[in-house]
């Protein structure tokens, strides 16, 4: 009975229910990159929390919010090909750019170099990591909003998000080409000097 109250109450309030998902798969993400993509011994608990308060906070309320928004300014007369295209038109010169820019940002603020580093490290990675974007979020997007209802719009993009998410993670903690290494590492190289 409380199960099924839970499960009314997130359906009721959907924004909620996608800022959780999007927190657990921005975390998966993340886990992703670190163990499997980086080799990493311990768990940078620090960047996990990073990534899944971003998905928490940022990423499930922004994306939830902006979809619904896309969905009540298009006409619904139009044929469905048609919104698909225009949503993800949308998305990808509107929301794309700033949402990047500001996971970015967000991302050095919080484990990078604070902001002494953060305009320059904003400059270097965002371009190309935008380039990397526009070669699966495009199609991603049109299959999403031309097969997908409205309420698992973000479901589905957190599910793509799990590859996006790994890739950004790792490309988020290179150094000069190299994965960032764990500090025990560090210390341990460190202590041969």
């Amino acid at each position: 009975m409380a199960h099924m109250k839970a499960i009314r109450w997130l359906q009721e309030n959907p924004t909620i229910f996608e800022s959780l998902q999007a927190g657990a798969v921005m975390g998966t993400g993340d886990l992703i990159a670190q163990k499997l993509l980086e080799k990493k011994e311990t768990i940078d608990t620090k960047r996990l929390a990073a990534f899944t308060g971003f998905g928490l906070f940022i990423a499930g309320p922004v994306l939830s919010t902006w979809y619904r928004f896309l969905d009540k300014k298009l006409p619904f007369c139009w044929p469905r090909l048609k919104r698909s295209f225009v949503k993800m038109v949308a998305d990808q010169t509107l929301m794309a750019p700033v949402y990047l820019a500001v996971l970015l940002s967000y991302f050095e603020l919080t484990v990078g170099r604070g902001l002494d580093g953060f305009k320059e490290e904003l400059e270097r990675k965002y371009p190309s990591t935008l380039a990397n974007s526009y070669l699966i979020w495009p199609a991603a997007q049109m299959l999403n909003f031309t097969l997908t209802p409205l309420q698992y719009q973000v479901l589905v993009v957190q599910l793509v998000s799990v590859a996006w998410n790994s890739f950004l993670s790792y490309k988020e903690n290179i150094q000069n080409g190299k994965p960032i290494q764990d500090k025990s590492d560090a210390d341990t190289d460190d202590k041969k000097d």
